[in-house]
């Protein structure tokens, strides 16, 4: 899936929030976020170099991407 796709499908800032706070993350930082949905996996999954994000890592795409935010947190929605 590229990262285009998921900026695309981002649902928003207020949805994000809602998510957020339904994971019960201690804010909305994608961190957070992370840390409440996957625990102590969290660190190694903001370094995993993924085939959704074209080979490059989460943290690499927040960094790299203009769209990064977007599509960090489009593809964070998507963890089952």
């Amino acid at each position: 899936m590229p990262t285009d796709t998921l900026a695309d499908e981002y649902p928003g800032d207020d949805a994000w929030k809602q998510f957020a706070h339904s994971v019960g993350a201690t804010d909305e930082q994608i961190a957070s976020v992370a840390n409440a949905i996957m625990g102590s996996e969290a660190t190694r999954w903001l370094e995993t170099q993924m085939p959704a994000l074209g080979g490059k890592s989460p943290r690499e795409v927040l960094v790299h991407s203009p769209h990064g935010t977007d599509v960090i947190r489009a593809l964070i929605m998507r963890v089952p």
